[in-house]
């Protein structure tokens, strides 16, 4: 039985029981979502604790599959250690690049409003209110960005999936729209490429309201860490 005591088994029974706790009492999970940076709702540990809250059953579902089928994998490979520190430092590091490509997006929308001379921390108020300045469209933007939250393992499951493909680069992977089976080599890449296209122009095939930076995100992080320090497999055994 210890066998089955993994570190994937262990993070999607935790996604599992935060789902049905946040079904039972949604207040319970209010918190734990991440806020952008300077909103007053924002707390440091929501870079960690958002890995393990999910917007809907769909969502849970699609997440947990992903880190089923490619966790469990690369947890065999690297030991339960390593791949537990993978799956963490993925996920808050795509936490961090979108908290960063917030900043952008935020500061670029209300740069209209600092050209006159608008107070910074009455922008903020009117932010943490749910407003914005209707004289200035992007202002609604800013307002979006300091409110709203995001949750969800979707960031570390993308360094999930590049780890998976260095490691197995040949292995044939199904997409649910193609009728044929894809190598992994060329299936990350092009997922990375509609998730980039659409971080970059706002358009998504795969619909409304995703953090796309973060997957983006926690790809890249995926992707220093299996050029520096995950190359090999783990040389002992933690299981």
């Amino acid at each position: 039985m210890y066998r089955h005591f993994t570190a994937t088994n262990v993070l999607i029974s935790l996604c599992a029981l935060t789902f049905l706790l946040g079904m039972i009492d949604p207040n319970s999970t209010k918190n734990v979502a991440l806020y952008y940076w300077e909103s007053p709702l924002f707390q440091p540990l929501q870079l960690l604790s958002h890995l393990f809250v999910h917007g809907g059953l769909m969502h849970l579902l699609f997440n947990m599959l992903g880190l089923w089928m490619f966790g469990r994998i690369l947890e065999q490979v690297w030991g339960r250690t390593r791949f537990l520190l993978f799956y963490i430092t993925c996920g808050v590091g795509a936490a961090l690049i979108y908290q960063l490509a917030s900043y952008y997006q935020f500061y670029s929308a209300i740069e209209p409003l600092l050209a006159v001379n608008i107070p910074f921390d009455d922008m903020l108020q009117r932010f943490s209110n749910g407003q914005y300045y209707t004289q200035f469209p992007s202002s609604e933007q800013a307002a979006i960005i300091f409110f709203s939250s995001v949750v969800g393992a979707s960031g570390a499951i993308y360094g999930v999936l590049v780890g998976f493909a260095f490691l197995f680069p040949n292995h044939k992977l199904f997409f649910i729209f193609l009728p044929f089976p894809i190598p992994a080599k060329f299936f990350v890449p092009a997922l990375l490429s509609f998730d980039i296209y659409a971080s970059v122009t706002g358009f998504s095939i795969f619909g409304a309201n995703i953090a796309h930076t973060a997957h983006v995100g926690g790809a890249l992080v995926g992707l220093i860490l299996v050029l520096s320090v995950l190359k090999r497999p783990s040389l002992q055994h933690d299981e």
